[in-house]
């Protein structure tokens, strides 16, 4: 809708518009390493850098609604989500682990108030996908701060969100 005119019409989406990603991660060559190598060190630094810049170069665009945690982990990390089950029930959560050369290595939807990634065998970044499920009002009141993201080495957890 435009100016509350209807300029297109719907159409369904096909619950399998994702398959290309298990054989986009074959394309990992130096060119798109080349060429996103600025993203690691700059999710790793965002401390030291102006976040706004850094949200610019990363996040992508689309539903201006959805809110995003991010960060970057180092080889033999995991990722731990806790997730308040409140937060859980009026949003859908997605998780993105995406290698050095932005390739996706590994994307789900969190359903559960605890998540894991295992163990990576790679550098990388993450990203934390929030949307408000349409068949619920949205709460102002919440903040995306209720998901907690820690990184571990051994026992030592790092928080970085």
């Amino acid at each position: 809708y435009s100016d509350g005119q209807k300029v297109c019409s719907e159409s369904e989406v096909d619950p399998d518009n994702q398959q290309f990603y298990p054989d986009l991660i074959r394309s990992d060559k130096w060119f798109y390493r080349t060429l996103n190598f600025y993203v690691f060190p700059a999710l790793k630094y965002v401390r030291h850098l102006a976040p706004e810049w850094v949200d610019r170069r990363y996040l992508p665009l689309g539903n201006p609604e959805t809110q995003f945690l991010y960060g970057y982990f180092e080889k033999n990390e995991e990722l731990c989500l806790e997730v308040e089950s409140e937060i859980l029930n009026r949003n859908f959560i997605y998780i993105t682990l995406y290698n050095r050369s932005s390739l996706p290595w590994s994307w789900e939807e969190i359903t559960e108030t605890k998540w894991k990634s295992g163990r990576t065998d790679f550098q990388g970044f993450y990203l934390i996908r929030v949307n408000a499920r349409k068949s619920i009002e949205p709460d102002s009141n919440y903040k995306i701060a209720q998901i907690t993201a820690t990184i571990g080495i051994r026992n030592l957890s790092i928080e970085r969100i």
